[in-house]
């Protein structure tokens, strides 16, 4: 099946400008053209469009991933290559993980002592008004 550059963008649900622009920076090297110019993509181009948002989603610049397709480009011997290149920023990932959980920990604690507060506040506030009531 082929797929127009608006198909495509509908699809993942990014820009038709985004599509144009990865193709302008080379990230879409196998990518066919009609006569016309017209920008034809098969479900393996679809396949490789989604492996580059998860690329970038996990902030892998733009030259890293030219760096990775041109290893790709190269066949088979590239191999190791790319496994450490995908492996780096695996771990990049699971640093950013631990880093990112360490954050949601110290705002979960901080919510904990501001509702731990508001409780000590409104039991405060019932114990003065008990009080009063108990001197009317």
């Amino acid at each position: 099946m082929e797929y127009s550059v608006k198909q495509v963008s509908e699809k993942l649900g990014i820009s038709v400008y985004t599509l144009h622009y990865y193709d302008k920076e080379g990230l879409l090297p196998f990518i066919k053209k009609k006569e016309n110019g017209t920008r034809v993509f098969t479900e393996g181009d679809v396949e490789w469009v989604d492996m580059i948002l998860a690329l970038r989603e996990i902030d892998m610049p733009i030259a890293k991933i030219k760096e990775y397709i041109s290893l790709l480009v190269q066949g088979e011997v590239t191999l190791s290559q790319r496994r450490t290149l995908i492996t780096q920023y695996r771990e990049y990932l699971e640093y950013r993980m631990q880093a990112m959980k360490k954050c949601l920990d110290i705002t979960s604690r901080k919510l904990n002592e501001y509702d731990k507060g508001v409780l000590d506040i409104l039991d405060e506030k019932e114990g003065i008004r008990e009080e009063k009531e108990r001197k009317i």
